[in-house]
């Protein structure tokens, strides 16, 4: 993306956490950054998400399971294991800070924080 400028330090190289990627062809629309936390990774999403609360730093589930929504699991008669691959992201993907105005600096604190758990 033409002037976007991207923080020195990566999180692309973090065993078992996988960036967001667009496909060769693709062009992404960057309303939200997720990551997918894989279990070769040293924490859990829902630690690596309490860490960023902790840390000041608002992320939030990266994939919601729509039919294990409220209305739509009441009346869809949704049971796990219908979406074995939906499930997954829903359980193994955040959302991490990304915005118009997000500062290099507030970036590189997103990323610093994320990459606390992997030392």
């Amino acid at each position: 993306v033409t002037g976007v400028q991207t923080c020195a330090l990566p999180i692309s190289d973090l065993e078992g956490l996988i960036p967001l990627t667009v496909p060769e062809g693709g062009r992404a629309c960057y309303q939200s950054y997720i990551l997918r936390v894989t279990s070769a990774a040293p924490v859990e999403p829902a630690e690596l998400l309490d860490h960023l609360d902790g840390s000041g730093i608002q992320a939030v589930q990266g994939a919601q399971l729509l039919p294990d929504l409220g209305y739509y699991r009441e009346s869809s008669g949704y049971r796990p294991g219908l979406f074995p691959g939906a499930e997954h992201l829903a359980e193994r993907s955040l959302a991490i800070p990304l915005y118009a105005g997000l500062t290099e600096p507030e970036r590189a604190r997103v990323v610093v924080s994320i990459r606390e758990l992997w030392s």
